[in-house]
């Protein structure tokens, strides 16, 4: 990367004072508006970026600069691999991210983020839904509480009749905001329309009429203010959902028109959405940072431990071999599985729900890779926890039980989950025993149950893919399954295992260890498929051998754990 005078001068302040926090925030600082006044200048110009972004791949990706490390060429070496030849998500590098956001915004990619939008708008009308379901049931519970037999001589027939009634009524009210709304944006209304409105109208007023009615039966005054409180809820709820379901009508206008109009977009307007793109990773980045108290620098400086794509896929495979359900969640059904972006910067990673990615800053703070994909992860599963599951099954917890403070939970959580991920995983006891337990029933895999790769598990392959896959992998093994490749009997012992064939999936490990005998978790296969047909002295040899070659790991403490079991039995 050519420097001008200004920039080598920041170079040389920092280099000065490698520990001062004016220098190295100038020295981020370059790496930024070196990009953007770059890129602005080609879009300016109406020229492609690639030319740029191929020269300068290391400094755009990495921030590496040669007068900053004196090991660059050696950084270069390390930093090769393709980002792309990861399965389980999709992971660019920042250059990968500017060519494509810029592509987007060329071709008009209003109308892909419009249908994103509605897609957030559906999802989000969802959990409205939910929640009106949620609370009429709470209404009905609360009603038939106090208004049952014991508390009155309404019978219980008649009063589930009224309760039925008070949902009816929810609809005529939603019915009724819904036109009320359609009225005062000056929509015309036939007369049919209108008459139909007015009969609508005095229908409800029956039935709210004959809400009060059950209230006023309610001797207890904070239960019947309760009653009001999930009325008026109800409501709010309603004006949300309508408000949203006119926004996607809007917006489904509005794709229409961009389908029509596909006007030439300015060079200007190019430069200012994509520096805006920038300037929005840009942000994020430096809240990665900011969160730890530190100043962030996007430029690769003297002994910073990086990111390297091996080592990213590494991290993601460590998270979903020990958290093996955190991509099993509604939003992955509607927006997929998050992306990954690796950008120059330091700090921990970072979830952005807005566009459904992982901002994974190059530098983790100090060489804590595991810990700062796992703060990221931790984020996603708050963010898809639509229900609040997990966080209201980790208050109960006797250490959680006097926080009232969601913030601080989630603080708690969130250290708990990075310990998880990298010294209960290694097998160091840091947890308390109540947060350990919790842990393995709310995130790790089943003890019970023999290790599978993400590509395998059941949730993450549908029906028809798996009976593909097993047809397909017997069809190649055959009857002689020892002369065919190990991966192809790895894979059948599992698939054969989630059947149900245990006496099928016990040949095929058997017959992988014999010709590998490194495969570290085909031993631990061994033990629980062992265990499944009641062959002990295999299932102890399995385990045995996976716990003296994998000593220090959680795995190797359940392997021990069922050795005790089996030895007892």
């Amino acid at each position: 990367m050519q420097l001008d005078d200004s920039s080598r001068q920041v170079v040389q302040n920092f280099m000065a004072e490698p520990t001062d926090a004016r220098a190295t925030y100038a020295l981020g600082a370059l790496y930024w508006s070196t990009v953007t006044s770059r890129i602005g200048a080609l879009l300016q110009e109406k020229k492609d970026i690639r030319e740029f972004v191929d020269a300068e791949r290391e400094f755009v990706n990495f921030g590496l600069l040669n007068e900053v490390r004196e090991d660059a060429d050696a950084v270069r070496l390390t930093l090769t691999g393709d980002a792309g030849s990861y399965p389980h998500l999709r992971i660019r590098v920042f250059s990968e991210w500017l060519i494509e956001t810029i592509e987007e915004i060329v071709e008009g990619n209003q109308k892909e983020l419009l249908e994103q939008d509605i897609k957030r708008a559906r999802i989000q009308i969802e959990r409205f839904n939910k929640e009106i379901a949620s609370t009429q049931e709470s209404r009905k519970e609360l009603i038939l509480t106090h208004l049952g037999e014991g508390g009155s001589s309404v019978p219980s027939g008649a009063l589930l009749a009224q309760v039925a009634r008070l949902t009816q009524g929810d609809q005529l009210l939603f019915d009724s905001l819904k036109t009320k709304k359609a009225i005062a944006k000056g929509v015309f209304f036939s007369v049919e329309q209108r008459r139909a409105f007015v009969g609508r109208e005095n229908q409800l007023q029956k039935a709210q009429a004959q809400c009060e009615g059950l209230v006023s039966r309610i001797q207890g005054k904070d239960e019947r203010a309760a009653l009001h409180n999930i009325e008026n809820r109800i409501s709010e709820i309603f004006s949300k959902i309508i408000a949203l379901e006119d926004s996607i009508v809007r917006m489904e206008k509005r794709i229409e028109e961009i389908k029509e109009k596909q006007d030439t977009i300015s060079p200007a307007e190019v430069e200012s959405r994509a520096l805006r793109a920038i300037e929005y990773v840009r942000d994020l980045v430096k809240l990665c940072a900011r969160r730890l108290r530190i100043e962030s620098c996007a430029i690769l400086r003297p002994k910073d431990p990086f990111f390297t794509i091996q080592e990213l896929c590494a991290c993601f495979d460590r998270i979903q071999e020990f958290d093996p359900r955190v991509f099993c969640n509604e939003r992955v059904n509607y927006l997929g599985k998050p992306s990954v972006l690796l950008v120059p910067g330091n700090g921990n990673a970072i979830y952005d729900w807005k566009n459904n990615e992982f901002i994974v800053p190059l530098v983790p703070p100090g060489g804590d890779f595991v810990g700062s994909i796992a703060s990221a992860i931790i984020e996603y599963r708050f963010d898809v926890d639509d229900d609040k599951k997990l966080l209201n099954s980790y208050m109960k917890l006797p250490e959680n039980r006097g926080v009232k403070s969601i913030y601080r939970l989630k603080k708690q959580l969130t250290k708990d989950y990075v310990s998880w991920m990298t010294s209960e995983y290694k097998g160091y006891r840091v947890l308390s025993k109540d947060a350990k337990k919790w842990f393995e029933h709310e995130i790790a895999p089943s003890r019970k149950d023999i290790f599978c790769p993400p590509e395998y598990q059941q949730f993450n392959i549908s029906t028809k893919e798996f009976r593909s896959l097993l047809e397909n992998v017997e069809s190649r093994l055959g009857e002689e399954a020892s002369e065919h490749p190990a991966e192809d009997r790895w894979i059948a012992s599992i698939l054969n295992y989630q059947q149900g064939k245990f006496e099928r999936a016990f040949e095929h490990i058997q017959s992988l260890l014999e010709d590998d005998s490194q495969h570290l978790f085909g031993y631990y296969n061994l033990g629980h498929i062992g265990m499944k047909i009641s062959r002990k002295q295999d299932a102890i040899r399995g385990f045995s051998e996976f716990s003296k070659r994998n000593p220090q790991s959680w795995w190797a403490g359940v392997a021990r754990d069922h050795i005790r079991r089996l030895q007892m039995s």
